[in-house]
């Protein structure tokens, strides 16, 4: 009797015990994307379009929006502070560069090229704003050149290159990752945007699993020691998100609820309390970002107008006028022209020859047979090669002009002269690319006559 006393008192007490450790320790699972601000470029980003074949340029165009493409010397000797050893050190840029260890000697090459751009980018903005470098990205002055040969290299091979925008060094912000969209400069620390600044697809950025999407048990514990003013902790809720679209927008305020009172908090200061990896964290399982999330480069649009043309005067010589009109918001772009005439091709009309002379010769199969499964089989395969016939044509066209703008003002009509004295039929196109290095939306094209 006294043995089953005891062990009834002994599994009342585990009981109690369990039930105590779970309430102290029971928190709230999240579910977040991406690994520190991700304001800017993602360097997950980065590696995963250097991986998968852009180079530098486009790599940097594709994050910082809006941007032009600038020099500053490397030659200039500056004042750094080495957070690490808490001293301030003279050096040239170049010298500074060899020894930033934000990312390893490893990475691609146009990965690195990438981060000495987007670095010497950053240098330059604190230069021009303070006269020397006084942090905020992870330089240690004891680093041996020697040891890391492709960060040289890189740093030679972007000689001088830095991003601008009026004129000024841009705020050449990144981050680990950005879970897969970056973010704007408000959504994250608050104040004003920067035009080249803005969000940002950046599904390259699932190269690295544990940083692209991750989850986390926060315990109550850790909460009400951040917050003790709630008293005992209850519930966690999002008040606000950075924007309506709910799977690429962030934490902008969250509500923390306890037994005495709640706090309402800033998503970027709770991330930091709670030991989270970013401010864009879910409390339901991670939203789909889509295969494509649309680019929201401004890119500009292209149109053309037909023509035809008569030709004139003793040496019958036509004036073609090519009209052409390129909308962008900026109001430069880089524009080209292509010309192209119908010429007749000896071996496209041989091909279309012999592919109606196939035709008739299966339909003549076709008809002197009675076998089903061969009357099948002809009517197949002259079906087939009588669609090749109506599909093939016994001309090309071929380029006979190339007008290059380059750079020039846009967003009116604007018009080519062209001569020539052979007649025939013509098509124009019309390319143009922004200055953030997006290609239009559609390629313009028109056709005109010559007699």
């Amino acid at each position: 009797m006294f043995v089953k006393k005891t062990l009834v008192v002994l599994a009342v007490t585990i009981i109690v015990a369990m039930s105590f450790v779970t309430s102290s320790y029971a928190g709230v699972l999240i579910y977040g994307r991406g690994h520190g601000h991700g304001v800017g470029v993602s360097m997950a980003g980065v590696y995963g379009m250097a991986r998968t074949g852009y180079n530098y340029r486009r790599i940097l165009n594709h994050y910082y929006t809006n941007t032009a493409w600038s020099t500053r010397k490397d030659d200039r000797v500056i004042k750094a502070y080495c957070s690490k050893h808490k001293v301030w050190v003279t050096l040239k840029v170049r010298d500074y560069l060899y020894r930033l260890a934000e990312e390893p000697n490893t990475w691609p090459r146009e990965g690195l090229r990438s981060t000495m751009v987007a670095a010497r980018t950053y240098l330059w903005y604190k230069l021009e704003r303070y006269g020397k470098m006084t942090g905020g990205q992870y330089w240690v002055h004891t680093i041996n050149p020697a040891t890391r040969p492709n960060i040289v290299r890189a740093v030679q091979n972007t000689t001088n290159q830095v991003l601008t925008y009026n004129g000024r060094a841009i705020i050449a912000a990144y981050s680990s990752s950005a879970g897969g969209y970056t973010a704007k400069m408000s959504e994250v620390w608050g104040g004003s945007d920067r035009p080249y600044l803005i969000n940002r697809n950046s599904r390259w950025d699932s190269v690295f699993s544990s940083t692209y999407k991750w989850k986390k048990t926060v315990s109550s514990t850790t909460i009400q020691k951040a917050y003790p003013s709630i008293g005992s902790f209850r519930r966690l809720a999002i008040d606000a998100r950075t924007s309506a679209n709910r799977a690429r927008s962030r934490v902008k305020t969250v509500r923390i609820i306890g037994s005495k009172r709640q706090v309402t908090d800033k998503g970027w200061n709770f991330k930091s309390k709670a030991g989270l990896k970013s401010n864009y964290f879910f409390l339901r399982p991670w939203p789909s970002l889509g295969q494509r999330p649309p680019d929201s480069r401004p890119r500009p649009r292209t149109y053309a107008k037909r023509f035809r043309s008569r030709r004139k005067g003793r040496r019958k010589v036509a004036r073609v006028k090519l009209t052409w009109y390129v909308k962008d918001s900026t109001g430069k772009a880089y524009v080209k022209l292509k010309l192209k005439k119908r010429v007749y091709s000896r071996i496209r009309a041989r091909r279309r020859t012999r592919y109606y002379n196939i035709y008739r010769l299966y339909k003549r199969k076709y008809s002197s047979t009675r076998n089903r499964v061969l009357r099948r089989r002809f009517l197949r395969a002259a079906r087939w090669y009588f669609k090749r016939y109506r599909r093939s044509k016994p001309y090309v066209y071929k380029t006979v002009k190339m007008i290059n703008y380059k750079w020039t003002k846009v967003n009116k009509w604007r018009t080519y002269l062209f001569l020539t004295k052979s007649p025939g039929k013509y098509r124009f196109y019309v390319y143009a690319k922004s200055q953030a290095g997006a290609y239009q939306r559609n390629v313009a094209g028109a056709r005109g006559t010559v007699r």
